[in-house]
């Protein structure tokens, strides 16, 4: 997303120049881990105006990146794209209150279809591009979306073995976040999290050999997903 564009949405509150300055020196505390589009963003967020709140699927346009809440109405069959980098989807027809379009998962997204998404599965997509195909619209997850079901939260208390930050992400409301994969010992066993998170603070609490508790732990494509709202850090002793 160009830069420009998402400074028209703090316009009202940084100068051009002053929105640069600010990037840069979150960069800077964060030693230059996010690029300038996701520093921007973490912005708009804190101003509360982030540009990935759900929206209607009425409201979709094609070449944008939407959040939507939907219901699967059919299975419509795969999709295949040839050329040096060839894929294969599942082609989806999903409606809210206002419409229907098609959803299109991607690679691995794929293997959420028949096993944890059919027909009439309310799910959630985060962060999918929409573009037109064969003059229809349609609303794609790839590498950086997100599909969210519903399942029972759970909480989870374990020791940090490692925390690797990813490039940028959105939680389930559509919120701007820092996304990283924390491995984490259970009592001896190794399991792996992804942690959303928008608090800088906590992102530099979470340091190999840390005790804490994951709270609301949900489902979403086979991974055990968080915000940072449901981490408590323990206190030895």
């Amino acid at each position: 997303m160009d830069l420009k564009k998402i400074y028209e949405s703090v316009s009202d509150i940084y100068s051009w120049e002053e929105f640069i300055r600010e990037i840069e020196r979150r960069k800077r505390e964060f030693n230059n881990l996010l690029d300038d589009e996701a520093v921007a963003l973490i912005i708009l967020d804190e101003h509360g105006k982030s540009i990935n709140k759900p929206v209607r699927i009425s409201d979709l346009k094609p070449g944008g990146e939407y959040t939507i809440q939907c219901k699967v109405t059919r299975l419509d069959g795969v999709v295949e794209v040839g050329g040096e980098n060839p894929r294969r989807g599942i082609r989806l027809e999903v409606e809210d209150e206002s419409g229907k379009c098609y959803l299109i998962l991607w690679e691995e997204h794929m293997e959420l279809v028949g096993t944890f998404i059919r027909e009439g599965t309310p799910i959630k997509v985060i962060n999918g591009y929409t573009r037109l195909r064969d003059g229809k619209l349609e609303i794609n997850v790839g590498r950086w979306g997100l599909v969210e079901l519903d399942t029972e939260p759970k909480d989870i208390e374990g020791v940090i073995l490692n925390a690797i930050p990813l490039e940028s992400g959105f939680n389930r409301d559509g919120d701007y976040v820092i996304v990283m994969d924390v491995e984490m010992d259970l009592n001896g066993e190794k399991k792996k999290f992804r942690l959303c998170c928008k608090d800088m603070e906590k992102v530099k609490q979470l340091k190999r050999g840390k005790k804490i508790v994951l709270k609301g732990i949900r489902e979403v494509e086979g991974i055990k997903f968080i915000d940072d709202g449901s981490i408590d850090f323990k206190t030895e002793g």
